[in-house]
């Protein structure tokens, strides 16, 4: 997560601070939407911006991972006989056929923080806002001779 400044660089984190939400969304959240926690169990702010002019000595880069996919396909294939070596192929794949959902990479976009008001510029910063993957079916027909 880079901030804005002076160009990109990376964010002063909370020593100790606990990031994960246990590989679901954290409770924190008002909406259940964060993947990662962005304020400590007192309130404060867990991300900052370095001082004006430096950068974080901190080793902050690759802290946090986003939601895994897995994606299910299965597919049924009937072969039948027309006419001495001539055949006919019937075939449905179906991708994703339970339909289960992929949650897209949270939003990593720090737009600065509001010290008054003890949060962050952008709203969804440190939540996941799309998903993609739904059920697909594919059939097909073949002629061989």
């Amino acid at each position: 997560m880079e901030g804005r400044g002076s160009g990109p660089q990376f964010l002063n984190v909370t020593p100790g601070a606990n990031l994960k939400a246990g590989g679901h969304f954290s409770s924190t959240g008002t909406d259940g939407k964060l993947w990662f926690n962005i304020k400590n169990p007192d309130g404060s702010l867990i991300f900052t911006q370095p001082t004006t002019g430096t950068f974080t000595t901190q080793h902050n880069r690759n802290i946090i991972r986003g939601p895994g996919q897995a994606y299910f396909n299965a597919s049924i294939q009937k072969h039948f006989v027309v006419y001495h070596q001539q055949t006919l192929s019937f075939r449905v794949d179906a991708f994703n056929f339970p339909n289960h959902p992929n949650w897209n990479a949270p939003d990593t976009n720090y737009s600065g923080e509001n010290l008054t008001a003890n949060t962050y510029n952008n709203a969804t910063f440190g939540t996941v806002t799309q998903k993609n993957g739904q059920r697909s079916l594919q059939g097909s027909l073949r002629y061989s001779f």
